[in-house]
């Protein structure tokens, strides 16, 4: 820890006593790390929220959108397998 005298504001008079604390590189990345994680889970309900409206705003959601395309292949990819059982 180092220590440094500071002068507070323009005059000369006031003195503070700052604290300067370095962290190894480990420290760092880990608490990088952790700030990213924390804004993640801050901002991911925004970010649905953008992808929907985007998504709407396309049309991914229409009778023709590309989700709906999506969707339908899976539910009949899906659908083929049971049947291709045959009953139980």
């Amino acid at each position: 820890m180092l220590m440094i005298l500071a002068r507070l504001g323009r005059s000369e008079s006031f003195w503070a006593v700052v604290k300067v604390l370095r962290l190894p590189p480990a420290t760092m990345r880990w608490c990088e790390a952790v700030d990213g994680a924390l804004a993640y889970k801050r901002c991911r309900p925004l970010l649905y929220g953008w992808l929907e409206r985007a998504n709407t705003r396309l049309g991914s959601y229409g009778p023709d959108g590309a989700a709906r395309k999506r969707d339908r292949e899976e539910f009949e990819a899906d659908f083929a397998l049971t049947t291709a059982r045959g009953p139980d």
